[in-house]
């Protein structure tokens, strides 16, 4: 896991307008009335609290969970700075111009404003390692421009969460996203170059945790979100699967050394085959498309579904089965 820390500010950006006031002067016995130059200043302070940030980070890294990404909000701070445009809302000019103001040093700097001007509700810089969202961008735009920290550009679907709009909440990453992030400076700046081979327990990891399936789901509460449940289900999937590929073996062997024998002896020997379709197709039909894909919803993700890759694998193992338990006549 590549946990990245985030430093945020809270911001109350500051406008200031000049204005002509009176003034009464005494100028020997008469008053007078003068005119002076001031300075107004407005604040448009941020409405977010900690309390909700905290609550959009649970958001942002369900998504990022799929790329083994977390990120950690280590610190807040309340600061403030004039509004580079002079108004209200933040736009992308007036973001390039503050965000020198924040440099990243040991985190990733998330600014907050009242408003930010613009359809993905936020902006980021992924040189500078600077990202800033309005108090109304849900928390798709925040992992929208933590994705652009993390190198992963934009994508045309509407469904993508790197569309140039404001994607659906709970918007997953694609495979590709996922690989683009992973390699991405950021994610190698805090953990290091990614590993030539992934951890082959994730999907199960990610299936069980169920932190990939349409946001809301009414199926959610089936999760499991305890590491212990994904090591055993992942133990029981590879001992299945060795199993299975172990009895058809001995099968193959069991039938070539029939080849020669008569057919009762030879459907005999087909007891190992038996064994092994039985035992294929607890794990490929009983543990992939019945717990995996109904109970735990695996095909919501659009990352981890693999009910079309079980489905093709217990299919033939049915075919096989349905050819193998022909009865065999002698020749």
């Amino acid at each position: 896991m590549v946990i990245i820390p985030v430093r945020a500010h809270f911001l109350t950006l500051t406008i200031s307008t000049p204005d002509i006031v009176e003034r009464p002067v005494r100028v020997g016995r008469e008053t007078r009335m003068q005119r002076e130059r001031v300075m107004r200043t407005r604040e448009i302070a941020t409405t977010r609290t900690q309390a909700s940030l905290s609550t959009s980070f649970v958001s942002v890294n369900k998504i990022f969970a799929a790329a083994d990404i977390q990120l950690q909000l280590r610190e807040t701070t309340s600061d403030r700075a004039e509004a580079p445009s002079g108004d209200e809302a933040l736009d992308d000019n007036g973001f390039f111009l503050l965000a020198r103001s924040f440099p990243m040093t040991d985190a990733v700097q998330l600014l907050l404003v009242r408003r930010f001007a613009g359809s993905e509700g936020g902006a980021a810089i992924e040189d500078q390692g600077v990202c800033a969202v309005g108090d109304s961008s849900p928390n798709t735009a925040l992992a929208h421009e933590f994705g652009h920290l993390l190198g992963v550009a934009h994508q045309g679907d509407i469904r993508d969460l790197m569309n140039p709009g404001l994607s659906p909440p709970g918007t997953p990453l694609t495979p590709r996203e996922i690989i683009d992030a992973r390699a991405s400076r950021l994610a190698v700046r805090f953990g290091g170059p990614p590993r030539l081979v992934a951890r082959v327990d994730r999907p199960v990891q990610h299936i069980l945790s169920m932190d990939s399936i349409t946001p809301n789901s009414a199926m959610a509460d089936h999760a499991l979100l305890v590491p212990p449940p994904w090591k055993i289900a992942f133990w029981l999937i590879v001992a299945g699967e060795a199993l299975t590929a172990a009895l058809f073996a001995s099968g193959a062997v069991e039938l070539w050394r029939a080849r020669t024998f008569k057919g009762r002896a030879f459907h005999e020997a087909k007891r190992f085959i038996f064994a092994g379709a039985a035992c294929g197709f607890i794990v490929w039909f009983v543990g992939f498309t019945a717990i995996g894909g109904e109970w735990f919803a695996m095909w919501q993700s659009q990352v981890w579904n693999g009910q079309q890759a079980a489905f093709r694998i217990y299919v033939s193992v049915v075919l096989i089965l349905i050819f193998i338990a022909q009865p065999d006549c002698e020749l």
